[in-house]
């Protein structure tokens, strides 16, 4: 399957950040690069207002070397975008035309936007289930609260008071006078009456908890969960110490350890504010959220051909996220079964406007586990059958309701109430399609998946963490595929031997 390469430059407040990524149109990313440059924007806006001359040259520096990094690595497609220290200084301006300078076009974005990049991240990475859930991004200007669903960012706000402006402002490290800082700017936050009690959960992102993840024990960058009591015993630890000593003796970035005192602060403040007693820490933030921004931008143009491909693929899109459907598996299982559609044109014979049919089964075939899971694919058929889908006729809708139906259980029969209403050559076309729908559910766990027909069996090839799983699951899932089109299913993992599924039906 077609990669990819895409990248993020984040322009923050304390650091600029790089992320390279090559991504597949199923969503697997490959980490080609990440680099850091310590710049320090709001040491110069939150204290004078203005970005200095000296700030901006390093800052160009930075990014003329970021630039000339995603050059060498391929990158064709990538955004950078700068947050709070940009767009609070008096001379935006100047910073955005010395990036222009060294060939970035730098973006000045606003906190709702900045708020959307980080939700984009955090629903690619924690499942978000449950409900409503607390959403906070301290980074080094602004302090974001939002509450968040898998489908939705319902509301936001944004503080002047992140942990480079909360040092600036409180140049005690005493804890006392850091608390009353902190409680001083939390005490600002208008909270909507749509805000949530009970929380489902609470995410925080940003550099300053990821640092104290780390040190509390998380290996890599792994999502974790970090409770308020060992947040508490960590902030304890630290207020013995001078950023000299936590650099030396706890391994922390010098511009890291002056901040990272008032940002455990702020993080136990609004733990109590919001009754969790926990953070969920995913290890993402806005670099991320711009590669999943550019690389849904892509998807759907590889999902859709037309204007009517579109508009099905958008509804159904936002109808499983109301659904609270896993979103990335089914875009995984929906790109593979376009390219099985494409590939074994020669076998089914279809029309080509048939896909959106497929489409719109595979981007919803699990969507009845909201209902239970317990046959699941009966309750994916029933509210597909019923969704407002435009895009989608009602005949249409139904074919696709069925294919969904039959993506796992048993194969259609005409016995089946739905089904056997269906004129001949449309059993036919659902038979068909939920062949190879079963077949890309199959291959979830598949990278750069790359299907092709060789001597009139249908080969596939590709990486997995697990090659046998795959095959069985072939094997399984394969035999609808092998009984409709009489042709047998080779599995070649990549630098495996051929694995051929069973015997033809």
């Amino acid at each position: 399957m077609p990669m990819h390469r895409l990248g993020a430059i984040d322009v923050g407040s304390n650091a600029f950040r790089l992320l390279a990524v090559e991504v597949e149109d199923t969503g697997r990313w490959t980490v080609l690069a990440r680099e850091r440059a310590a710049i320090r924007l709001g040491a110069d806006t939150f204290a004078d207002g203005r970005l200095s001359a000296g700030t901006i040259a390093r800052a160009q520096e930075a990014l003329a070397r970021f630039r000339q990094r995603l050059a060498e690595l391929g990158v064709g497609a990538w955004r950078a975008v700068a947050t709070s220290a940009v767009r609070e200084s008096r001379n935006p301006e100047d910073l955005v035309a010395a990036a222009a300078a060294v060939g970035v076009p730098l973006e000045v974005i606003d906190p709702a936007e900045e708020v959307h990049l980080v939700w984009q991240a955090v629903r690619h990475t924690l499942p978000l289930e449950g409900g409503e859930w607390a959403l906070v991004d301290l980074g080094g200007g602004s302090l974001e609260i939002a509450q968040v669903r898998s489908d939705a960012v319902v509301w936001c706000r944004s503080l002047p008071a992140g942990a480079v402006r909360l040092r600036l402002i409180c140049d005690d490290p005493d804890p006392v006078r850091v608390d009353a800082c902190v409680e001083a700017a939390i005490a600002r936050v208008r909270w909507p009456a749509e805000a949530a009690r009970p929380w489902a959960g609470a995410v925080a992102v940003g550099g300053n908890i990821e640092a104290l993840a780390r040190l509390a024990g998380a290996r890599g960058d792994e999502p974790t969960v970090l409770s308020l009591a060992e947040l508490a015993e960590l902030r304890r630890a630290l207020a013995h110490l001078r950023p000299g000593e936590i650099v030396r003796s706890l391994g922390l970035a010098p511009d890291r350890a002056d901040v990272v005192l008032p940002a455990a602060a702020v993080y136990l403040r609004l733990g109590d504010v919001l009754g969790v007693d926990a953070w969920h820490v995913p290890f993402v933030g806005v670099r991320e959220g711009l590669i999943w921004d550019q690389w849904e931008a892509l998807a759907m143009a590889t999902l859709h051909r037309s204007e009517s491909e579109r508009e099905a693929v958008e509804a159904a899109l936002a109808f499983g996220r109301r659904c609270g459907f896993d979103e990335d598996h089914a875009r995984r299982v929906a790109a593979a079964a376009t390219h099985l559609f494409e590939v074994t044109a020669p076998l089914h014979r279809l029309p080509p406007d048939v896909r959106r049919w497929l489409l719109v089964a595979a981007l919803l075939h699990d969507v009845g586990r909201l209902v239970n899971d317990r046959r699941h694919h009966k309750h994916s058929a029933y509210l597909i059958r019923h969704a407002d889908l435009p895009g989608l006729k009602k005949r249409e809708r139904r074919i696709a309701a069925l294919v969904a139906r039959y993506h796992r259980g048993a194969a259609p029969k005409t016995r089946h109430r739905g089904f056997g209403r269906l004129e001949a050559d449309e059993q036919q076309q659902v038979r068909q399609l939920a062949a190879l729908l079963r077949l890309a559910d199959a291959l979830d766990t598949v990278a750069d998946l790359h299907a092709e027909l060789i001597d009139g069996d249908l080969v596939l090839r590709g990486r997995a963490p697990d090659p046998v799983r795959v095959k069985e699951d072939l094997d399984r899932k394969g035999r609808l595929f092998r009984k409709i089109f009489a042709r047998d299913v080779v599995w070649q993992p990549r630098g495996g031997v051929d694995l051929k599924a069973a015997p033809r039906v």
